[in-house]
């Protein structure tokens, strides 16, 4: 790593972090029944939370990035945390419209 792309080569490092809980995520889904266990819930509610906190401080260390040097990890880095970051939101929205849609 070079010493002018720390914070893009740090936003792809949290990118390929947010890859990774994203699928013991997906795992964790398949192989625990959600609906006998509070835990396996809370579980994967926590996870979920930590997949969008980690984007998003992997996507505002790739935008602090955004004027060096443009290589490969810099472009990889911003495009996989955007889509985690609109992933995450689009998450939030759609409990939000089930939680206003369960209350009316």
């Amino acid at each position: 790593m070079t010493k002018n792309n720390i914070n893009s080569h740090k936003g792809f490092k949290f990118g390929i972090i947010g890859i990774g809980l994203i699928l013991i995520l997906i795992i964790l889904t398949q192989l625990l029944h959600t609906q006998i266990s509070d835990i396996a819930s809370i579980l994967i509610g926590l996870l979920t939370f930590a997949v969008g906190i980690v984007s998003i401080i992997g996507f505002i260390k790739s935008l602090k990035g955004i004027k060096e040097p443009n290589t490969a990890k810099k472009i990889i880095g911003i495009i996989i945390n955007f889509a985690i970051v609109i992933l995450f939101i689009s998450v939030i929205i759609a409990n939000i419209y089930d939680i206003n849609k369960a209350l009316s």
